[in-house]
C-alpha cells in the first residue's frame, strides 16, 4: 500500500477533528499513517517491506538526486544488541537509492569512540566501500564539524554541512533504543530540514512516540512533551 503526501495529511486532519475529545480511539478510524513493519532477524527484508508499503525507493526518489543516509552506528558494541543500524539495512539504502537513480549518496554519523574504530566495528566502514559511497562524519560530541582523515574521504566540516543542505532526501535509519545524548547529527538534521525539497522517514524500529510527536506537529503548535525511558543505563533518560 503506497500513500501520498495529500492522502496522508488528510488523514491527520481527519483523525485530528476527534483527538482532544478520544485520543485513544482517533487513529482507530482509519488505517495507520505511518507502516510499522517487524520480520525477526530479517533487517533487510523488513526494509524492503517498508519501502515497498510505500511505493518502492523509486516512487520515493527522481533521477539524479542527491541523498543523505542518517544511521546510528556510532558504538563499539557488537551488531544485534540495539545501539547499532545494522549495516545490511545501511547497504541495502545505499543499493535502492543508486537503482533508483541517485545520483550521489552519502552516510553521515556520529561515533562516540575514535572514528576508525566505530566505523570498523559498525561495518559502516564495509559498506561505504563496498558501494564507494561518500562517508561523513562528526568524529566528537562538540558544537562543531570536525574532520575525518578515513581514506577515501575528504570533507571538511563546511562540506558535511553542504551536504546536508543540498540534500534532496534525507533517509533515517535509527537503532532500537535511542537516548538523547546519541543523536546530536539527527537534531542537526532535523532542523536543517525544513530546506529540505523531499522529506521521508522510515523507522525499522517501532517508535511509537516519535511518530505520535511527528504527527501533533502537523496539527498545531501547541507545546507537546513526551517522556518514556528506553534505556535504564543511559543517565540522560
Amino acid at each position: 500500500m503506497s500513500i501520498t503526501r495529500r492522502q496522508f495529511i488528510k488523514g491527520v486532519t481527519l483523525a485530528s477533528l476527534h483527538w482532544w475529545v478520544s485520543p485513544l480511539t482517533a487513529f482507530a478510524q482509519g488505517p495507520f499513517p505511518f507502516p510499522s513493519i517487524e520480520i525477526e532477524d530479517k533487517p533487510v527484508l523488513t526494509l524492503r517491506a517498508g519501502l515497498s508499503s510505500l511505493g518502492g525507493m523509486k516512487g520515493l526518489l527522481q533521477q539524479g538526486r542527491n541523498v543523505l543516509i542518517c544511521p546510528t552506528m556510532r558504538y563499539l558494541p557488537p551488531i544485534g544488541c540495539g545501539r547499532n543500524t545494522d549495516p545490511q539495512i545501511v547497504q541495502e539504502l545505499i543499493l535502492q537509492s543508486l537503482n533508483a537513480g541517485a545520483e550521489v549518496v552519502r552516510v553521515l554519523d556520529t561515533p562516540w569512540a575514535t572514528p576508525e574504530r566505530c566505523a570498523k566495528a559498525s561495518g559502516l566502514r564495509r559498506v561505504c566501500d563496498a558501494f564507494d559511497a561518500n562517508m561523513l562524519v562528526w568524529p566528537t560530541r562538540t558544537s562543531e564539524y570536525v574532520f575525518c582523515p578515513l581514506p577515501g574521504t575528504s570533507f571538511s566540516g563546511l562540506h558535511i554541512v553542504k551536504a546536508a543542505l543540498e540534500a534532496d532526501a534525507i533517509i533515517f535509519a535509527p537503532h532500537a533504543l535511542p537516548d538523547v545524548d546519541c543523536s546530536e547529527s539527527q537534531f542537526m538534521l532535523h532542523m536543517l530540514m525544513g530546506l529540505v525539497k523531499e522529506r521521508y522517514s522510515l523507522s525499522i524500529a517501532q517508535q511509537h512516540e516519535d511518530v505520535t510527536r511527528h504527527i501533533l506537529s502537523l496539527l498545531s503548535t501547541k507545546l507537546l512533551v513526551i517522556d518514556k525511558q528506553m534505556e535504564t543505563v543511559c543517565p540522560s533518560n
